[in-house]
């Protein structure tokens, strides 16, 4: 919808108007502009760390300190904390507590489980961004709506807004549809908003391309119970979400629930702006008691992800298959760019995929069967340029087989053996004493296969013959 001014000088190339509206995602002339924001960013560079503050020594659980926030001169007190902290694989966003101007430090409230909130020494390495004070307004392509309906913007080039095209987002979805059959949606253009599909059956979504579909101001869920954002969805059975594309998507690109759900031949870029673990660029969900849900993803392109790029959750007999992925854990650690885990991977296979540039400074992997996993196949996959390990794969009964690895940081196959932990979240599920024992693992193309990331390798579990362990791979001449 658009804001049509008047509009006046307020300072600099700052300009202000008056408005009704409450919004949080702002464009002129069709390019997005930045709720103002400390320390400054670009649209370009959303998906880096540039546009993120550093805690330093002295931070702790609910507490961080940096010398730089003294610098700043403002009260943030009331403003909105962005917070990718602890483990950094989840992030929050939550009210700055408890701070002086002048002071490098503020208190926030968040919910962590012990396991988490009382570990020492890994508070002092996290990232942070403050949003929700004029005084931060100080920067083209920033804008800042204040209580009174006051709209204050400086335009890209510092021009008087009057007679350019100022809009707002208006409405999460531009279609809404529940308890459909056979209904097709084709050939639309989305712009700022974007579709969902309730308990649907045998649809299809196909030929549309969605640009701003979803947006969301932080992350408020983290690892309390999810409470559901906006964005791109489809639940049911036998749908289809075909030749489509997915771009700037502040939280997640699509999610599937329900069974025998595709997403096929889409294009899905710049996902996921926060980091959070919450938000991928495909996720893949089965019904909770089905007992073979089957959601698949296949020959997509899907790259510049915050975290994760596409998850199977509950997915039994899932098939990830034929996709590009690359580019992803742009803004945070321990991540994988596919990923399932427990015994709802049970099923899955994740084959014939290209998966490349996993960039999380903090344990950055290509393709992961996490704690507990069970019945995974990883097969005929080509996996390179990891920055750790290049397919990691935890639990029993696994099949990894037929992969070709190379140039990645650490390991090219890690197939855990030893005792599973039992972890306050998964200690349902009966630990193997000796993990993937059952498992197999032949005929790869990896330079490094381990069983554990220890100095001292106890040997690879299971059946592992027929597997290509050689230094650097050769070329060899045709001739």
């Amino acid at each position: 919808e658009p804001i049509e001014g008047p509009w006046e000088r307020y300072k600099a190339g700052i300009y202000k108007t008056q408005t009704r509206r409450r919004f949080e995602q702002l464009f002129v002339d069709g390019r997005m502009m930045l709720e103002a924001r400390w320390p400054n960013t670009t649209f370009e560079k959303l998906l880096t760390r540039d546009g993120w503050a550093s805690a330093g020594p002295g931070s702790a659980y609910q507490t961080l300190r940096d010398p730089e926030l003294a610098m700043t001169g403002v009260d943030w007190t009331g403003a909105t904390a962005v917070l990718n902290v602890a483990h950094q694989f989840w992030t929050w966003s939550r009210p700055v507590l408890n701070h002086r101007r002048g002071s490098d430090t503020f208190e926030y409230r968040i919910k962590m489980n012990p396991m988490h909130s009382q570990r020492k020494g890994w508070w002092d390495d996290d990232f942070y961004y403050l949003i929700g004070k004029l005084e931060t307004l100080d920067h083209p392509t920033e804008w800042y709506l204040d209580k009174t309906g006051t709209l204050y913007l400086w335009p890209p080039d510092g021009r008087n807004p009057s007679g350019r095209d100022v809009r707002v987002k208006a409405r999460d979805y531009g279609f809404r549809g529940a308890d459909l059959r056979h209904v097709q949606l084709s050939g639309f253009h989305f712009f700022a908003c974007t579709f969902v599909l309730e308990r649907a059956e045998h649809c299809r979504v196909e030929n549309c391309h969605l640009r701003f579909p979803s947006f969301v101001r932080g992350v408020p869920d983290a690892e309390e119970p999810p409470r559901k954002s906006a964005g791109t969805r489809i639940s049911g059975r036998d749908n289809l979400v075909r030749n489509c594309s997915l771009a700037y998507c502040a939280n997640f690109g699509i999610e599937v629930l329900g069974q025998r759900n595709v997403v096929e031949n889409c294009l899905i870029h710049d996902v996921n702006w926060s980091g959070t673990l919450r938000y991928t660029a495909i996720s893949l969900n089965g019904d909770q008691d089905a007992p073979r849900p089957a959601n698949a993803a296949r020959h997509n392109t899907v790259y510049n992800v915050g975290n994760a790029i596409i998850t199977s959750n509950r997915n039994r007999y899932g098939i990830i298959e034929y996709n590009h992925v690359h580019h992803g854990g742009l803004i945070s650690s321990d991540v994988s760019l596919i990923y399932t885990c427990l015994p709802y991977a049970m099923g899955n296979e994740i084959r014939y995929n290209w998966v490349h540039n996993s960039l999380s400074p903090n344990n950055s992997l290509g393709i992961r069967g996490d704690d507990k996993t069970r019945g995974l196949r990883v097969h005929h996959n080509v996996v390179w340029n990891i920055r750790r390990d290049a397919i990691v794969v935890k639990g029993g009964k696994n099949r990894v087989y037929n992969n070709t690895c190379f140039a990645n940081g650490a390991s090219d196959i890690l197939l855990f053996s030893g005792r599973e932990v039992d972890k306050w979240w998964q200690k349902w599920v009966k630990a193997y004493e000796h993990q993937n024992e059952d498992s197999l693992l032949v005929n790869n193309c990896a330079r490094v296969i381990v069983s554990t990331r220890r100095r001292r390798d106890p040997g690879r579990p299971g059946d592992h013959s027929n597997n290509y362990t050689g230094s650097v791979p050769k070329l060899v001449d045709p001739e």
